[in-house]
């Protein structure tokens, strides 16, 4: 044991290009924990931490093809490497990759396939590409990480501040996924790794994400959370700021409200549901959401489908990520930032705009390790030149760019999101005002909105576009939109005790 401990140092100290702070260690008490990476000084936010070469690259991923021999052959280096891979007599998961593995298939590419699917980064054009590191892959999950990996540039850097002989963790998931109730996320971690999550939030007494408005006690402007009492008895709802509880009834009521949005957000993301069918469904579930836009059901209802338009559905997401995360740094929320400043700037809202897209550059400096944010401004000004330009309302970027250049609010060649739909929506209109354009992208937002996969758990990819597509011709956007106000109608007669 203590010659395979020496080889599997000596592997790890080969890739290491860069070490600023971080050591291997294990925890005796903790062998579930495996080796893992502890702070050895205190780092503070966006501090590059570990930069190292990749034992391991496989293009396009491993998936359910044989591997080529160039792949098989590194399965020496990652038997030195000792990453954790659960036994097949323990493991569901290690069992089932075996079982999909092709035919015939030698040792050593199970063993590959193994180790790729516990301990490989997403990497290359849209996260296709699976990398393994010696050091990196040993850092474990967290669902309030405190580093980032970025798997293409083989660095981990620190999203937060971290004391000396904190552990160095980051997330397995995406940061949609970490907004999802904790069960939920539990389930995910469960079927692709094998393990039931034992962080902060996954032990916490009451669920983050399971946020209710209504505290009962007057002037307190807090949250009400579940905590769970008992395997076998409904959750108590706190209030995350004055920490009275709700009453009995207020409880039931609230979360029979829950389930029932949950039902019918689920029954929305049904691709064999009717359009008109699938529009009852995210009306009934957004009278939940619009009275509690911080639960986890209305994070994931603007994520998914950025409905009722995607104004708010940023709006939304935005706020849920402060209130659950705080001010961790994150892709999604400079995302969401840079097309909700697009938005804006395309109303008139300048000033908004540029705060909001300042606010973006600044979360993105961090990740990026850049000095400040006027680096990432410039850098943002850069691509949109050499790219072709975002549909966006030419003359109000115009306007705001000759206010203060540095501002680009245009996301370059961005993937389609429910921004890019309304700015399309506005330029393929007549409309003739700022008020007017805006009127119309809603319409057409409402009217366009189409349900697509939830975002991967192992964040392999870019999370899928909030609006696919416009699947109505503008000319029938109105009446799209009455039939939509007729769903909120009913809804609201149906949902009236929530």
């Amino acid at each position: 044991a203590r010659v395979l401990l020496e080889a599997s140092a000596l592997v790890w100290k080969m890739g290491l290009l860069e070490n600023n702070g971080a050591v291997v260690t294990s925890d005796p008490g903790r062998p579930d924990l495996g080796f893992f990476l502890v702070a050895s000084r205190t780092l503070p936010r966006g501090a590059l931490v570990l930069r190292e070469e990749p034992l391991l690259r496989v293009p396009g991923g491993a998936g359910r093809r044989r591997l080529p021999d160039a792949v098989r052959e590194s399965a020496s280096a990652l038997r030195l490497a000792n990453l954790f891979v659960p036994s097949p007599g323990s493991s569901e998961v290690v069992r089932r990759l075996r079982q999909q593995a092709p035919s015939g298939e030698p040792e050593d590419s199970i063993l590959v396939r193994d180790v790729l699917h516990f301990n490989s980064f997403a990497a290359g054009l849209s996260g296709a590409d699976e990398v393994v590191f010696a050091t990196l892959s040993r850092a474990n999950h967290d669902c309030a990480p405190n580093c980032m990996v970025d798997g293409d540039e083989g660095t981990l850097r620190t999203i937060r501040d971290v004391a000396n002989g904190d552990q160095l963790t980051i997330s397995y998931l995406d940061e949609a996924s970490l907004l999802l109730a904790r069960d939920a996320r539990r389930a995910l971690f469960q079927e692709r790794w094998d393990f039931l999550c034992g962080c902060g939030r996954c032990t916490a007494t009451a669920d983050d994400t399971r946020r209710f408005s209504g505290c009962n006690t007057a002037g307190c402007t807090g949250d009400l959370l579940a905590e769970e009492t008992g395997p076998s008895s409904p959750p108590h709802l706190r209030c995350s700021s004055c920490g009275s509880l709700a009453s009995a009834q207020d409880c039931q009521r609230l979360l029979d409200a829950e389930a029932a949005a949950a039902a019918q957000l689920s029954k929305a993301q049904d691709g064999d549901q009717e359009e008109e069918d699938q529009g009852q469904q995210l009306m009934r579930c957004y009278m939940f959401a619009s009275k509690h836009p911080r639960h986890a059901v209305a994070l994931e209802l603007a994520n998914i489908f950025a409905f009722p338009d995607a104004l708010p559905a940023k709006r939304t997401l935005l706020a849920g990520l402060e209130a659950i995360l705080g001010d961790m740094p994150c892709q999604l929320a400079i995302d969401e930032r840079r097309e909700l400043a697009e938005i804006l700037a395309g109303r008139g809202e300048k000033e908004e705009a540029r705060s909001i897209l300042e606010a973006a550059a600044a979360m993105a400096s961090v990740l990026d390790g850049r000095a400040d944010a006027s680096q990432v401004l410039d850098d943002w000004e850069a691509n949109r030149s050499s790219s072709s330009p975002h549909p966006v309302l030419p003359a109000t970027v115009a306007d705001i760019a000759a206010a203060k250049p540095d501002y680009d609010l245009g996301l370059g060649a961005a993937r389609p999101t429910g921004a890019a739909a309304v700015a399309a929506a506005v330029n393929g209109s007549a409309a003739s005002s700022a008020g007017a354009a805006a009127d119309a992208a809603t319409t057409a937002l409402v009217s366009a909105s189409v349900p697509t996969r939830p975002p991967p758990a192992d964040g392999s990819e870019d999370r899928p576009p909030t609006v696919a597509c416009l699947t109505l011709p503008y000319a029938l956007a109105a009446v799209a939109a009455a039939m939509a106000a007729a769903f909120l109608v009913r809804a609201v007669s149906a949902r009236r005790s929530l």
